[in-house]
């Protein structure tokens, strides 16, 4: 479920990212900060149901800078 999450959510990061290069519109920004920080914190999650505790606070650090 986290993994098909992620893919999508790259999907659209990299479709908005191509859509403002080409395009230089930037109505769509905010959606360009909200699925990328969406990405960060499904990835973040997915590394706590792995167990990975090592790496869950660095990508929750992401979130913030």
């Amino acid at each position: 479920m986290l993994a098909i999450t992620r893919v999508v959510l790259a999907v659209i990061c990299i479709g908005i990212s191509t859509y403002v290069s080409i395009t230089v519109n930037d109505n769509v920004l905010p959606y360009m900060f909200l699925f990328p920080g969406s990405l960060i914190l499904v990835t973040g999650a997915a590394e706590l149901k792995v167990n990975r505790w090592r790496s869950f606070p660095i990508s929750l650090l992401h979130l913030y800078y």
